[in-house]
Formats: structure tokens, sequence, C-alpha cells
């Protein structure tokens, strides 16, 4: 008993052992990241060209190589939200540039999508400050107190049509395009040049490929990434809301019939304990 009391105590003193396994990958590998960015927007671009060759031949192999590059834009999405943490490259301006134009490529504005982003982590699992970088979410409480229509607008809105495939076509192609009200100029600014950046590309794409041809390959490949995205942050907001500090209600949740893992650094949002209702 004697030695083991000891033996804890030291473990203690040390701190916990999975501090030191993970430390190495406390730090951003340079080589890897910039392999990341070549193996990623490389073989992108290509599949663009081979999606666009094909469409002469036949939409059944555009198809198959849409879903694959579906695949490739949600790591290109990734390789921008690494970026927002400041954890892809050592250098904060390396991961402005990388950031702006993974975002142009996801039609998401890098440093307005990066400040919403941080309170969403800020806000994560605090009811009271709810409603931004989430899913409209009600405790049990405030929606039997809803009126008929509000519910109905609820149920509506978590609606699989709705919640993995309209809401994401809104969110990227609609609601990125406009900055938020209480935006400072930076993040104003980051909206106005991406939408420049998206006009530009899309006049350079429409007038290589023709109009016709790359507005149908932008409209093929983009769902992948929504509803991927929709999902991890449905996944997120649903989890940390059931455990969040916050009071005496639990969530409501209806008509979601897909709910995907929440992303691992989304777990520093949650909080021990469990919500009971009265």
């Amino acid at each position: 008993m004697i030695e083991n009391s000891a033996s804890a105590k030291n473990e203690k003193a040390k701190g916990p052992a999975w501090k030191e396994i993970v430390a190495k990958y406390q730090k951003p590998a340079i080589g890897r990241g910039v392999w990341q960015v070549i193996n990623t927007l490389i073989p992108y671009a290509a599949l663009w060209y081979l999606m666009y060759l094909t469409l002469t031949v036949s939409w059944w192999l555009t198809l198959p190589l849409a879903v694959l590059a579906g695949g490739f834009l949600v790591r290109v999405f990734i390789i921008s939200h690494d970026c927002g943490h400041r954890s892809f490259f050592q250098s904060r301006r390396a991961n402005n540039i990388l950031g702006f134009i993974t975002g142009v490529l996801t039609f998401t504005p890098f440093h307005h999508w990066r400040w919403e982003h941080a309170i969403h982590h800020a806000t994560s699992g605090d009811l009271d400050r709810r409603g931004t970088g989430d899913v409209w979410t009600l405790t049990v409480q405030e929606y039997l107190e809803s009126s008929r229509w509000k519910r109905f607008a609820y149920r509506l809105a978590r609606n699989p049509v709705i919640l993995f495939g309209l809401a994401p076509l809104f969110l990227f192609l609609i609601k990125q395009r406009f900055p938020a009200m209480k935006a400072a100029p930076r993040e104003r600014y980051s909206v106005y040049w991406t939408n420049l950046a998206i006009l530009g590309i899309a006049g350079w794409l429409s007038f290589f490929f023709g109009l016709k041809a790359y507005l149908f390959l932008q409209f093929i490949r983009q769902p992948r990434i929504v509803r991927v995205q929709k999902r991890n942050i449905l996944a997120a907001a649903f989890l940390n809301a059931v455990i969040a500090r916050n009071g005496n209600s639990t969530i409501v949740l209806t008509n979601v019939t897909d709910l995907s893992p929440v992303r691992a650094h989304h777990s520093f949002g949650l909080v021990a304990g469990s919500v009971v209702d009265d």
C-alpha cells in the first residue's frame, strides 16, 4: 500500500502521462503541412479538369469524380479550419494566406469565419450564449412555451431535407456572402475580398470551361462539404448543449436522423455533468 501510494504521488507530480504523449503534436510540422497542401489542392484541381473532360463523354463518369472531388473539398475546409486556429503553420501570416485561399475554394470568408468560430468555441456548452456557429436549439421548457407556429418552424428547421440540404446551401452560397452586423472592419473586408475572389475564379473557369459546365460542376461537388460541415456543427451543438452547465432543462431534438461524431476539438467545450428536467 505504501509503495502504491508513493507511486501515485510521483505520477501526480509528473503530471498526466497523456500530456507527454501528445506534446510532440502540439507544434505545427511545416514539412507535413506543405505536403498536406500539395496532396490536397493539386488532386482537387486535377479532378475538376477530369470532370470537365468527362462531361462530353457521360455524366455517369463525371458523378463519381464529383464525389471524390467533394472529399478533397472537405480536406480543403479542414486545412482552412486549422489555419483559423493558427495551428497549421507556425507563422500567423502563412496561416492567414492559406486560410484565405482555402476559404475562397469553400466559399467561406476566412477572417469572418474565424471570428465567429472563436465565439462558437468560447460559448460552446453555455445555453445563455448560444446562437453563433451552432444550430437553432431549444430546451424542453422553451419548446413547450413556444407558440404553435414557432414549434412548427423548429421542427421544420430540423427536418433532414432542410437541415442537410437547403440550409447548408443557404449558409455557404448566400449567408456567408454578407458580414454580420457586429463584425469588425477586418472581418467585413474578409467577406468582400472573398466575394471578389469567388467572382474572379468563377469568371475565369466559366471562360475556360463554359458557364453551363462550370455551374454544373460547381453544383454537383458542393453538397458533399455542406452536408459534412452541417452534421459536425449539429452534433457538436447537440452534445454540448445536452451536458451544458446551464440549468434545469433538457434539449429538444426532433426529426434528426443523422448525427456524425463530434470532432475532437469540440470536446474542450464539453462540461462534466448532466441536464435534468424538472
